[in-house]
């Protein structure tokens, strides 16, 4: 958390290279971390790197080897998904994260999944508008 803290200080002083540099350090020290993969792909995504952050949000699912896992990584795919305008890139990822869920979690009713349903079919309203 040192290295994360040291980026932020750095990032609000308006020194982004070097909370990049501090940043990328972090990664390189705890390259299976998925809370320092999830920070990173935060700050890939508040600097408009968006495919940068995607890799690292996904790596952050990838590295996780306890059951069940964590879905923040896919929330943050998902989002960042629909900035793009990559409305299926979207749909997919929610619909992971409802597998997860399922599978992981043993969540199958109740607002957690209702939320990824009606978030799919508004994502799919948007696709189907757009094009």
């Amino acid at each position: 958390r040192t290295a994360m803290y040291r980026g932020e200080i750095a990032w609000a002083d308006g020194r982004r290279d070097e909370a990049f540099k501090i940043w990328d350090e972090m990664i390189r020290q705890f390259p299976e971390d998925r809370a320092a993969l999830v920070c990173m792909g935060d700050y890939m995504a508040r600097a408009g790197r968006y495919e940068e952050a995607k890799k690292h949000y996904r790596k952050s699912m990838d590295v996780q080897t306890e059951f069940p896992r964590y879905q923040d990584g896919l929330t943050s795919i998902a989002h960042i998904c629909e900035i793009q305008g990559d409305y299926d890139g979207a749909i997919a990822a929610n619909e992971e994260e409802l597998v997860l869920l399922r599978e992981e979690w043993n969540i199958t009713s109740g607002e957690e999944i209702d939320a990824h349903r009606r978030e799919i079919a508004r994502l799919k309203e948007r696709r189907d508008t757009k094009r």
